[in-house]
């Protein structure tokens, strides 16, 4: 008669078992979710002090290279050389060949 009375039931147990263990690894999932995302929060408020704090340097420099780039073009426009000889090298050229094909 006791043995009708209590019962073990190691189905509902398990599934028990595995309920709880969900629970635990959804909520660890999120409050990891929630901390990766407060801490990408905090850098991206850090990046964006330095960078507002640094603009106008950053300005200065991609305009004096955007002015070097446009420099350039116009260089290669009108085939002009950003190198130049004085104008006695060809003299001093035309010696050295001389001097050494003697």
């Amino acid at each position: 008669m006791l043995a009708d009375l209590v019962g073990i039931n190691p189905l509902d147990d398990l599934i028990a078992l595995v309920q709880h263990c969900l629970a635990v690894i959804v909520a660890d999932l999120v409050l990891q979710l929630v901390i990766l995302d407060g801490l990408l929060h905090v850098e991206c408020i850090a990046l964006q002090r330095v960078l507002r704090l640094q603009s106008v340097a950053l300005l200065v420099v991609f305009l004096l290279v955007a002015l070097r780039i446009a420099d350039h073009l116009l260089d290669l426009l009108l085939a002009q050389t950003s190198c130049t000889l004085p104008q006695d090298a060809h003299i001093t050229q035309r010696t050295t060949r001389r001097l050494s094909t003697i």
